[in-house]
């Protein structure tokens, strides 16, 4: 069975490497996969086709990009939508057909489309090959007018307009035209859904224009075999090549972005705070982990209180997969995100996670087993779950870490990788 991956992101960098290890992962179950990716590269893989054919195409994309930019009215950054207009076809769909060549699919699945493909181009790569095409939601972009994060705002449950984005009063602003041509193109689309969580799975259900379509929950699928616990003298080797002490208890946290304010870093602080003021002996024995971005805060709340930590920076992908292979608990203070990846990552490695009841911590945290989860979003419960595994007894820490690994394998891994979506009738 022949499947085309399709991808905005690099394929090796970031939240990217999520369509590579969907395309492994086919190819390791017997499909015949190629990933057709935006960015342009020399890529190893001749099973990755680079849209783009030169690496100057981008630098002028920006340059247009940056005038447009200039142009656009304010709007608020936390929903990740500036008011573009996402009717206009950026790609003609010949162009994409010419890309993809020979190679005929029997399934198209899409991961990341942004700035790539438009709702047009999807319509026609459907009409053109006549299979079914599954979007791997990693946000809800695909069912609004055009916001990444919603908030609260339940504008696409409905047409959405009056956009709070773009601090809109017009019930016919720009979100609800990109809603409207949605609406337009995919009616008639064989269109499907993979969703990789729970959080992610209960929007989608009520979205305006894709609540009838079929829905498949499968998490994402992370290779079992770099994701995995490490001990022995390979872990006293990670923790000295990243200056980490040993025989302490490891609390990790960290985002790419950690300033926004979907990351919740603001409540982890106050949640630290609590901690701190109860008893601050209760620290005296841990260290933390703190890779990606940073915020002054940060810095400022761990020297004042003399609290351990080490600050490792951005991490490749092999460096946090031994970060994860040697923490006892990844701290997850997102207030909105479908999921971070993250999560499945530090189960995978047997490391327990700590966070609110958003995203993919409804599939894979389970209290007291895999890690602790607060029943609300507020500070106080996540010092409270975080008292609860600073205080855990090694036994206890070390039969939760074997729990998490056990679900990571039976839930988020290559091997488990659910491909019974692709065999279901059209």
């Amino acid at each position: 069975m022949n499947i085309l991956n399709i991808s905005s992101s690099h394929p090796f960098k970031a939240a990217g490497i999520v369509a590579y290890d969907v395309h492994t992962a086919l190819k390791n179950n017997d499909f015949v996969s190629k990933l057709l990716v935006l960015p342009y590269d020399r890529y190893d893989d001749k099973d990755i086709i680079s849209f783009r054919t030169h690496k100057y195409e981008r630098k002028f994309e920006r340059i247009f990009e940056k005038i447009k930019e200039k142009k656009s009215r304010p709007y608020d950054e936390n929903y990740y939508f500036n008011g573009q207009d996402l009717t206009i076809s950026k790609f003609s769909s010949t162009r994409v057909i010419k890309r993809i060549a020979d190679f005929v699919p029997d399934a198209i699945i899409i991961t990341f489309n942004k700035n790539f493909l438009s709702p047009k181009n999807i319509r026609d790569l459907y009409e053109y090959y006549n299979v079914p095409i599954y979007w791997y939601l990693m946000d809800p972009t695909p069912m609004t007018g055009g916001c990444a994060y919603t908030w609260d705002c339940e504008g696409f449950f409905n047409n959405c307009g009056n956009c709070p984005s773009i601090f809109s009063d017009n019930s016919k602003d720009i979100s609800f035209i990109n809603l409207q041509n949605k609406k337009k193109h995919f009616a008639n689309v064989d269109l499907r859904f993979l969703v990789g969580s729970e959080g992610l799975l209960k929007q989608a259900k009520k979205s305006i224009i894709f609540k009838n379509r079929i829905y498949h929950k499968v998490l994402l699928p992370i290779d079992e075999n770099k994701f995995s616990p490490i001990e022995g003298n390979k872990k006293l080797k990670i923790l000295k090549q990243f200056s980490i002490p040993k025989n302490k208890r490891l609390l990790f946290f960290g985002a790419a972005k950690i300033k926004q304010k979907r990351k919740g870093i603001h409540l982890l602080i106050s949640a630290l705070e609590q901690i701190v003021a109860n008893n601050k002996k209760n620290l005296d024995n841990c260290h933390f982990i703190v890779a990606g971005d940073t915020i002054e805060e940060i810095n400022v709340f761990f020297n004042k209180n003399d609290i351990k930590y080490s600050y490792l920076g951005f991490l490749n992908h092999n460096s946090l997969a031994k970060i994860f292979g040697v923490t006892d608990c990844f701290i997850c203070p997102s207030i909105q995100d479908a999921g971070p990846m993250m999560v499945n990552q530090s189960i995978l490695s047997g490391c327990l996670v700590v966070g609110f009841p958003i995203g993919v911590c409804l599939d894979l945290v389970i209290d007291g087993i895999t890690g602790f989860i607060t029943e609300k979003i507020e500070a106080k419960e996540l010092g409270n779950c975080l008292t609860k595994v600073i205080n855990l007894d090694k036994n206890k820490l070390n039969k939760m870490k074997i729990e998490s690994r056990k679900l990571g394998l039976s839930t988020t891994s290559f091997r488990y990788f659910d491909l019974s979506f692709l065999k279901e009738k059209r």
